[in-house]
């Protein structure tokens, strides 16, 4: 019996270690089949090799508004919206307007530099024509979504005796390009509500289950079942098709507009809302939702900031220094301020280089609030900190000195006006030489010299913009 009972356990013990070396193999098989052996490692995402390039060249090309613009989208496709935005803030405040405009309609927009709009040919079919081709042969690209747009207005009309021809072509054209391309979310959601606008919500809501029924998670007939469920009444089914569908199609702003609208103002909830704004903004600066939607993204911010950080003590900032978020590393610079610890100094230095401005403000305001107590912890790192290799944190060490010392920091002035780096260039005079040594005479000779020098095209314009 026990020889019997040995046996048996011997055999089981054997099938575990089969079993056991099986599932070795099967894991060790899968890894190799993926292509990533024990030994490989991970390659760095896509998105950080491209916001890697774009710091690299927003640093290098700090007076030019795309490479602001470039960042921006880096940061957002690496899924940092908030620092997009601060980003984005910078480039406005820097450029104006009319300069961030034109570099916003190339970068985000995809637009042409010469293009306004996609050309309306007199003949009705023509133009139907032209447009259906622009849409089909290059999705995704500016003149297509202007294509669609004005295919939609035509199929949207009301059938009347002049216009019935123009308005069949459109919608003609929009089911062929529906069939053509069915998962594209632009193409159908402009194809049905063209029908809502033209017949009523009952032929959207046709379209929608029809597309539905095929392809399920088609991102237009998600958005336009929202705006149905919203008509309807049933706002929570309303919000999950807008979920589903942002969260396919990121740049669909109708779902991401009526989100925010829910969240905001029926729900009062604008952390939820946040995301909505921010991609509202990306795509239109200037969107007004009742206010202007970059001060409404301020307000979440400056309230998220005070409910994040507002009890922290001072050993619980480090984290938020080096946040992804740059609301939370502003803020904690600014609580790093009111604690004037010694201990941030090295991470605050290392904010002076930051990508957004709103940050490196904070971040050398914070270094001259720890000089008040600390001072000769801060000028210990005088030198070293002037001799940056960064040139956004050499500017802002450049500031910080010319505050805490300027008599002994002028001559570090006059040397950053002569700094092969235009950018360095700048910031060296607007905001520091003009603004600690406004009123001294040995500055002013040095200003002068300078300007007698200054070729740099890009810096001489943001110069004559400041007269302005």
């Amino acid at each position: 019996m026990r020889s019997a009972r040995r046996h048996q356990f011997i055999i089981r013990g054997a099938i575990l270690l089969i079993v056991a070396a099986s599932l070795l193999y099967a894991l060790l098989a899968y890894d190799w089949i993926k292509g990533l052996g024990p030994a490989a490692k991970p390659s760095a995402s896509p998105s950080s090799g491209r916001l890697e390039q774009a710091r690299s060249e927003f640093r290098v090309r700090f007076l030019a508004p795309d490479a602001h613009l470039r960042l921006a989208e880096a940061l957002n496709a690496a899924q940092r919206p908030i620092d997009a935005f601060y980003v984005r803030q910078g480039a406005w405040a820097l450029f104006g307007e009319k300069a961030f405009a034109a570099a916003h309609a190339q970068i985000v927009l995809g637009q042409a530099a010469a293009t306004s709009a996609v050309a309306e040919p007199a003949d009705a079919r023509a133009a139907v024509t032209a447009w259906a081709r622009s849409a089909a042969e290059h999705p995704g690209t500016f003149e297509a979504r202007a294509a669609l747009e004005s295919l939609g207005r035509l199929a949207q009309r009301k059938p009347s005796s002049s216009e019935d021809e123009e308005t069949q072509l459109a919608q003609e054209a929009l089911e062929e390009l529906s069939h053509l391309r069915p998962d594209d979310p632009r193409i159908f959601s402009t194809l049905a509500m063209a029908a809502w606008t033209r017949e009523g919500p009952r032929a959207a809501r046709s379209l929608v289950d029809e597309a539905l029924a095929k392809h399920r998670g088609q991102a237009g007939a998600l958005m336009v079942d929202g705006a149905l469920a919203l008509q309807e009444g049933n706002e929570d089914k309303a919000v999950r098709q807008f979920r589903a569908a942002w969260a396919k199609n990121p740049e669909d702003i109708v779902s991401a507009s009526k989100l925010a609208q829910i969240y905001y103002k029926e729900r009062g909830d604008g952390e939820a809302a946040l995301p909505f704004y921010l991609a509202i903004q990306r795509v239109d600066p200037r969107a007004n939702d009742g206010e202007p939607v970059d001060v409404r993204i301020q307000q979440i911010l400056d309230a998220r900031r005070e409910a994040s950080l507002g009890g922290v003590p001072i050993g619980g900032l480090g984290n938020f220094l080096s946040s992804d978020d740059a609301s939370l590393r502003a803020e904690a610079c600014v609580r790093a301020a009111v604690f004037k610890d010694p201990r941030w100094i090295g991470q605050l230095f290392e904010l002076l280089d930051d990508d957004t401005e709103i940050v490196r403000h904070n971040a050398d305001y914070a270094l001259y609030q720890i000089a008040k107590t600390s001072r000769a912890a801060i000028m210990a790192h005088r030198e070293e900190w002037l001799g940056s290799e960064k040139p956004l944190a050499r500017c802002r060490a450049l500031n910080l000195f010319s505050d805490l010392d300027p008599a002994d920091t002028l001559s570090f002035v006059e040397k950053a006006l002569r700094d092969p780096s235009p950018t360095v260039r700048y910031l060296a005079r607007v905001m520091v030489l003009d603004h600690y040594y406004k009123d001294s005479m040995p500055a002013a000779k040095i200003r002068t010299e300078y300007l007698s020098h200054e070729t740099d095209p890009a810096v001489l314009a943001l110069y004559a913009r400041l007269k302005r």
